[in-house]
């Protein structure tokens, strides 16, 4: 049985459109049945996205979690502070589901978003 996120690989990125926030909030909604807001922010800006992920009140909805589970936020920064989000899947041991400006929908395990320079990976799931 084909997972169903395979069915998003190769999405195009689009800044404001399909954009990683963009991204989650339709699988979230799509998979989970969870609305998630807009957040107003330049997915090409770094500094923009650090700041809306640190500062957004839809934060207070998400708790950390050790042990992803299906559906969970995962947040990365190539440096101490998340930029850019994602969603943990279960499929082949775990792997984050995500959309980046130069590759569209892609799925990476945890080793490969480590060497892809994504040094911090939190979990977060909804409450």
């Amino acid at each position: 049985m084909t997972h169903w996120a395979g069915a998003y690989i190769g999405e195009e990125w689009v800044n404001g459109q399909n954009d990683c926030w963009h991204f989650f909030r339709k699988v979230q909604r799509e998979h989970f049945g969870r609305e998630v807001p807009v957040v107003d922010v330049n997915a090409l800006s770094v500094l923009s996205c650090a700041q809306a992920i640190d500062k957004h009140e839809e934060r207070s909805n998400w708790v950390v979690v050790q042990s992803p589970q299906e559906g969970d936020a995962v947040l990365m920064g190539k440096g101490k502070h998340p930029t850019h989000i994602g969603v943990w899947t279960d499929v082949d041991g775990g792997s984050v589901l995500h959309s980046l400006e130069h590759a569209g929908v892609c799925r990476q395990k945890l080793a490969a978003l480590k060497r892809d320079g994504w040094s911090t990976i939190i979990y977060y799931r909804h409450t």
